[in-house]
């Protein structure tokens, strides 16, 4: 939900709910896509119907206003309270009771759509509590339709002889039914059938209120029910029964207005009011003479003409400087002729200079492939010597790895010398202890041998013995283990000799290891020696060709510098030229930036001159200033002799006896205002917009025995329940649900649902009148239709089965009268059938893709052209017989132009003032409306034509897609376009597109609308006979020219008889 929880927010239950979170999804919607507000341009007064004042305003985009929204226009920094009268497709007419400024560029309409929707919801807020009965009755519950009762009988009836039998049915319906349906396809007489609902109703005494969407339906129904009962009540205005609330969209008699109800309650009010009216008028009469005087005094006393003068002497001053400096530049230019004579040679010094720039570079060019040339040839026997020592290396390697092989591995010499010094330290441990035990046995057996006998005897020989024994097994064993020492020391040096080789050879290897294949080298080698021969074969020829352009660049630098002197004059006085011109252009600068202080103070000059009524006639600042300055000795002259001081004295007397008269009015007004609430509340028959139906407090305060919505399939749910509050017994739906449904801009389900789906969906009704036998007893179709050409109205049936096959009544009096009123001024031909398709298909037209907001619409140049010269050509003997100067603008269009797409419709209007401003009318004369489709709902026109927009690349019209893409809506669209035609209807397209890619889709009925049995012309480039739809053009020769910037395409229309 788009809106915060309030304590204070009323509690809605059940569908009451719904409206409200439908309505302020919408609001929200509006308001986050910055339409909240519209830019309007070009506003200008016109003609009103009311004692409101009108104003027409340009407008690029109008959101869904309904009529009598209340709105705020800003203009600069004041606001106005205004209120909605009509809008088309780019334009907006609103009323206002203050009078606007006389011309405005620019304003803005602000809080329209937002303040609507905001009123709409506080008064379901406010009925929350109220029974509303009839509102029950339009609303299916659990999908079941109401069933209507009948609360009144009529024995009499005085029903039009003219009328069909559906017409009388639904009269009788609406008058005897509670609750009637009037279903009213294009131009069955839905008005002519309110009107006499209107006028049964009065007759039996029952007060009816009639809504509508529109302004425009409810002005004819009013219309209609004031001709049947000023027949029968002539002469009978005092207390008039039937009133207009609101303001109409067109003139009304004034005895149906508010204003005129208001004055026949209030004759003695009325009668003050114009008398202080008048005096106020003649007040405001003796004030306008008198601000003149006060005007002319005032400038006499502001005026600057002085401070002028002085600033036109320094532009003259300026001027003669500028002069000055311009002579100077002539003299300078003829001495830079005469010096291109006398030295004709100047012109080929930029040549020269030109050539010697382009041949230095070439020459460096060359000196620098020369160069490359020599340092390769010096370099490259190196590189070849280093690639062949790198093949010579890998040779060696090969050697190296060959011996290597031979040797056992460094870890096991390593673990052989090892186990070997290992086995010399264990020997040369045995010895040592061999060569210990030796000397000790020696010593034992030299001291035995030192005793004497006796000693001998006592010592024993055991000792001896056993040092002999060890004797003689050291004298064996050492001898074996010295040699065993001897060759372990051999295996020693062996084994290490041969680590020291093998680490030696690996160091070898590593040090002749490659990191690239001898192929590598072995190309390289190869590559090296092509390039220094191909290096050796070039050099002789770029050493000749370096000095050959050594000579050339010598040889042109020697002619640019026999030229140079004299183009050296010419710089200089160039230099001097361009001087001056820049002194020149800050001279102009300055006499510019004084003349526009002159305009500046000027214009606050005739500002105040305008003041007093006076507006100078002369153009350019001197004239001008002579202008006012003869004015202002005449003002002084004229002002000598008046006094001031009386005058102001005049003026402000004046001025309080107008506040006085002021105050008066308002309560007067007060007074009247009571009168505007006893009318509405007294009268039988009161018409009013669907707005003004919750807007109007007074309205809301009364009841009617009868309400009557028309264009019910345009309102919105909420707006028509609270239209129901008002009635008492009965309503009455009128509309077709197969035009345009009402638009919201919110995706959001509620919204959709409650804002976006007409009644008859919601009612239940459309869905029982798909079956024409089962429909219920107060669902009524007028089929037979009044306005269309039998053939145009086939279209309808063609497409919507459903219509039932409208009747059409080509033959009575009032169509024959106005068929012939037609042709009395259509400028074609009159032909057998009405309905023309115009092929555009060989104009080869292109449609431009237009951003619009996040999405992108279409503009077709062509086919916009051709609907803009086809209207006009119908148009030709009306316009032929209207002076330009005293034409005024039609109040109906004779010719309508539809299209789907904004863009193509604003270039198409955009056309059509330019045609008539070549024609030479001043203004937009009205014979020719432009629109998309929703801004044509309820309109007519005795020719349409339909710009379908179509060809590529966009081809595929959104109007006919397949069955996926269905849009039910754009179904609608395109019966709301075609019903528009009274007399001729014609269809601009490529039929080529419509057959390849659109002759298949999907239609209701299976039936393409665009059937070959209408007849088609084909409108051909630059040819010499040219036939259009049966047309003959003028003898003389009709071109429109249309420049489209895309593309830059100039593409000339032209047609011939």
């Amino acid at each position: 939900m788009p809106y915060q929880f309030d304590e204070n927010r009323i509690e809605l239950k059940g569908f009451l709910s719904e409206f409200r979170d439908a309505l302020e999804e919408e609001i929200d919607k509006i308001k986050k896509s910055g339409q909240s507000s519209s830019l309007l341009f070009g506003g200008r007064q016109i003609e009103s119907h009311g004692a409101d004042l009108w104003y027409r305003f340009n407008v690029e985009y109008v959101p869904s206003l309904p009529a009598d929204t209340p709105c705020k226009l800003v203009i600069g920094k004041y606001q106005f309270d205004v209120t909605v009268i009509s809008f088309e497709e780019n334009s907006i007419v609103i009323s206002t009771k203050t009078p606007l400024p006389d011309t405005i560029g620019k304003a803005r309409l602000e809080n329209g759509a937002t303040v609507l929707m905001e009123r709409l919801i506080k008064c379901i807020e406010e009925n929350a509590e109220k029974e509303n009965h009839v509102g029950s009755r339009l609303l299916s519950s659990n999908g079941s339709v109401y069933s209507a009762k009948r609360i009144f009988e009529y024995s009499e009836l005085t029903l039009d002889d003219g009328n069909t039998q559906s017409q009388n049915d639904a009269i009788k319906s609406a008058l005897s039914s509670d609750i009637t349906y009037i279903w009213g396809p294009p131009g069955t007489g839905k008005t002519t059938v309110i009107g006499q609902i209107i006028d049964e109703l009065y007759k039996h005494n029952r007060s009816v209120l009639v809504v509508s969407h529109t302004n425009t339906a409810v002005d004819g129904a009013i219309e209609k029910a004031d001709k049947t009962y000023s027949k029968s009540n002539q002469d009978n205005d005092a207390n008039y029964p039937i009133l207009r609330i609101g303001n109409p969209a067109r003139p009304l008699p004034d005895r149906v207005l508010l204003a005129q109800h208001i004055a026949v309650l209030g004759k003695e009010l009325y009668e003050q009011k114009a008398a202080l009216e008048k005096q106020q008028a003649e007040l405001q009469h003796r004030i306008d003479k008198i601000r003149p005087l006060i005007a002319k005094n005032v400038w006499l006393k502001e005026s600057n003409l002085v401070v002028i003068r002085n600033a036109l002497q320094s532009v003259a001053v300026r001027e003669k400087e500028i002069a000055e400096i311009q002579l100077r530049i002539d003299a300078i230019n003829i001495s830079v002729a005469q010096e291109k004579v006398a030295h004709p040679e100047y012109a080929t010094y930029l040549i020269l200079s030109k050539t010697l720039k382009a041949k230095k570079r070439e020459y460096d060019t060359v000196y620098g492939q020369f160069d490359r040339f020599e340092q390769a040839i010096s370099a490259l026997p190196e590189k070849i010597q280093t690639a062949q020592d790198e093949v010579r290396k890998h040779a060696r390697y090969t050697e190296l790895q060959s011996q290597e092989e031979k040797y056992m591995s460094v870890s096991f010499l390593q673990s052989e010398i090892d186990k070997v010094s290992a086995q010399i330290i264990r020997l040369q441990n045995s010895i040592n202890d061999l060569t210990r035990q030796q000397t000790s046995a020696q010593q034992t057996i030299s001291d035995y041998e030192k005793k004497s006998s006796v000693a001998k005897l006592f010592a024993g020989k055991s000792a001896v013995t056993q040092a002999q024994a060890t004797l003689e097994r050291i004298h064996r064993d050492l001898p074996g283990t010295k040699d065993n020492l001897h060759r372990q020391h051999d295996l020693k040096h062996e084994y290490t000799q041969q680590l020291e080789n093998l680490l030696l050879l690996q160091e070898q290897i590593r040090a002749v290891t490659p990191s690239i294949t001898p192929e590598y080298w072995n190309n390289e080698v190869n590559k090296l020696q092509t390039e220094l021969s191909a290096a050796q074969k070039t050099l002789p020829d770029l050493a000749a060709r370096n000095n050959s352009l050594y000579e050339e660049v010598r040889e042109l630098e020697r002619q640019q510098s026999h030229a140079k002197s004299s183009f050296a004059v010419l710089s200089e006085l160039g230099r001097k030229v361009r001087q001056e011109q820049d002194k020149l252009v800050e001279a102009k600068k300055l006499r510019d930036k004084e003349n526009n202080a002159c305009s500046e103070q000027l214009e606050k000059e005739i500002s105040l001159c305008i003041k007093f009524l006076y507006k100078p006639t002369s153009e350019g600042i001197a004239p001008l200033f002579d202008e006012l300055s003869k004015l202002f000795a005449l003002i002084e002259v004229e002002m000598a002799s008046i006094n001031m001081d009386a005058i102001k004295k005049e003026k402000e007397d004046a001025d309080q006896q107008l506040v006085e008269i002021f105050k008066q009015l308002n309560e007067l007004k007060e007074k009247m205002q009571e009168l505007e609430k006893q009318a509405i509340m007294s009268a039988r028959i009161v018409g009013a917009t669907l707005a003004k139906s919750y807007l109007s407090e007074t309205l809301r305060e009364r009841k009617f025995d009868t309400v009557i919505l028309d264009e019910a399939s345009m309102a919105s749910i909420p707006a028509l329940w609270c239209a129901s509050y008002l009635a008492e017994s009965s309503i009455v739906i009128v509309g077709d649900f197969l035009q345009l449904p009402p638009i919201v801009m919110a995706d959001t389900p509620m919204a959709q649902k409650w804002l976006g789906k007409d009644i008859f969906l919601h009612s239940g009704m459309q869905e029982r009148a798909r079956n024409k036998d089962n429909r219920p007893e107060n669902f009524f179709m007028l089929n037979d239709q009044f306005r269309m050409e039998s053939d145009i109205a086939d279209i309808a049936n063609m497409y919507y089965g459903a219509y039932d096959g409208l009747r059409s009544v080509d033959n009575n009096e009032f169509r024959a009268k106005d068929r012939e009123k037609f042709y009395g001024w259509y400028s074609g031909k009159r032909t057998k059938r009405n309905v023309h398709l115009v092929d555009t298909e060989s104009l080869h037209a292109w449609v431009t893709g237009v951003p619009q907001g996040k999405s992108h619409s279409r503009l077709n140049c062509f086919s916009a052209t051709v609907s803009v010269d086809l209207a006009f050509k119908f148009l030709e003997n009306r316009l032929n017989d209207l002076d330009p100067e005293t034409a005024q603008p039609e109040k109906e269009a004779s010719v309508l132009i539809v299209a789907p797409y904004k863009p193509h419709i604003a270039r198409i209007n955009q056309l059509v003032d330019l045609e008539y401003r070549n024609r030479g009318f001043w203004e937009n004369l009205n014979f020719i409306r432009a629109g998309t489709i929703h801004s044509f709902q309820g309109s007519e026109a005795d020719i349409v034509i339909f710009d379908l927009v179509i060809d590529e690349p966009h081809w595929k019209a959104n109007l006919f897609m397949t069955d996926k893409e269905i849009n039910e809506n754009l179904g609608k669209m395109f019966n709301v376009a075609v019903t528009r035609a009274k007399f001729k209807l014609y269809i601009n397209l490529s039929v080529n597109q419509i057959v390849v890619h659109n002759f298949n889709c999907y239609f209701p009925n299976g039936v393409h609308p665009l059937h070959p049995k209408h007849l088609y012309f084909r409108l051909e480039l630059f040819c010499d006979a040219f036939f259009l739809c049966q047309f003959l053009y003028q003898p003389k020769e009709h071109i429109l020219c249309l420049f489209i910037q895309l593309g830059k395409v100039a593409v000339q229309l032209s047609f011939k008889e």
